[in-house]
């Protein structure tokens, strides 16, 4: 018999380096394909769950049994709508007055995932805890991410109205940040929070700046360019300016945590209505500072913040002042409460602290404010 000879030493060692180097280049794009089919899921599973609750609301809307209209900010605990595939396992929705989806952060399919309205962007996949984020210590001190999950976990005793945390930011784009002081205005949500239609502007963990922007540009201090107040704050250029300029501005490590607030608005003497929409930064209202005008027409729709509410007489007023930046001179400032007797008029706080209506295109400080809580 003719001898048989198998694979040399050297030749399957070369085969395994073969094999190996194959698993390296394929392992990780199999795993990329997995992971992209996993995050297509997710979306549509994201897309679906929207879809299914404004079908419900559409339902409701046609007084067709067993659907309840759901509307406001909503976690999705709080959700019960009919639908195929899966569901989410936590997260918030914010739903309009007319049953739309404005805004959602959800967990699905072990995935955070983000709809504006429009679309849905699935991110990274949710670790599921939080555990290894710092408790809570003091307002000043703690990182974003720790004010965040104690707001979130309800844990938020140790911060008080009033106590204050400073953030630099470059707002007059002279490549020098200026520091401003964000001051807790608000940390309840009483039980009028949760009526439909009510503003969640004055509701939960809310932070006002204390001074006045530092707007070199004398058009970015005015509502609208021209004198009206048509279309409510929603249509304003000031508006825009804040939850675009200004929110962009901001560190990323705030902004991943402000929330998406639906804000209610009063209306000019053209409208009926009041105004609702969804914001990252807003002005604050008349009601919502201590004042009780009968040109706000939204003032039965919001709350007086804890901030203002805390004082009364001098006090009162004195946290009302508000000062130029990096100034002891006294300034206007911005309510986004349009006067219902006029067309081309918003409220102000005045320097003595009290309310006044003014002209639309008056150059006048701006105190945002927003709510923390993703």
């Amino acid at each position: 018999m003719k001898n048989k000879k198998g694979f040399t030493l050297i030749e399957l060692l070369a085969v395994i380096v073969i094999l190996a180097i194959i698993a390296l280049i394929a392992v990780p794009i199999i795993l990329n394909m997995i992971n992209s089919a996993r995050k297509s899921a997710a979306r549509s599973a994201a897309l679906g769950y929207v879809d299914a609750i404004e079908y419900n609301n559409g339902f409701a809307d046609v007084e067709q049994e067993g659907y309840t209209k759901i509307t406001g900010e909503k976690e999705v605990s709080e959700i019960d709508v009919k639908m195929k595939g899966k569901k989410p396992d936590s997260g918030n929705v914010t739903i309009s007055n007319e049953g739309k989806v404005t805004h959602a952060e959800i967990c699905i399919n072990g995935y955070n995932v983000e709809y504006d309205g429009k679309d849905a962007t699935v991110g990274d996949k949710s670790s599921g805890s939080n555990s290894s984020i710092s408790n809570p210590v003091s307002f000043e001190t703690d990182s974003w991410a720790t004010i965040n999950k104690a707001v979130k976990n309800n844990n938020t005793s140790v911060y008080n109205v009033g106590d204050e945390k400073t953030i630099e930011i470059d707002v007059n784009d002279d490549g020098v940040n200026e520091t401003y002081h964000l001051v807790i205005v608000n940390n309840s949500t009483p039980d009028e929070c949760s009526t439909e239609g009510f503003s969640q502007s004055a509701c939960g963990f809310v932070l006002q700046f204390k001074e006045l922007l530092n707007i070199t540009n004398a058009s970015d201090e005015k509502m609208n360019l021209t004198v009206t107040s048509v279309g409510g704050w929603p249509s304003c250029k000031m508006y825009t300016y804040l939850n675009e300029t200004i929110y962009n501005k901001l560190p990323n490590d705030l902004k991943n945590y402000i929330k998406p607030t639906s804000v209610v608005s009063g209306h000019d003497s053209e409208e009926t209505t009041n105004y609702t929409s969804i914001d990252k930064l807003y002005l604050l209202s008349s009601k919502e500072v201590g004042f009780n005008i009968t040109y706000d027409t939204a003032k039965t729709e919001t709350r007086k913040l804890d901030y203002y509410a805390s004082g009364t007489g001098t006090d009162a007023k004195n946290k009302r002042i508000k000062y130029n930046y990096g100034t002891t001179t006294e300034k206007l400032w911005w309510l986004r409460s349009s006067n219902s007797n006029d067309i081309g008029a918003f409220c102000v706080v005045t320097p003595p602290g009290g309310p006044d209506a003014c002209n639309a295109a008056a150059t006048i400080g701006v105190a945002p404010a927003f709510r923390i809580g993703k």
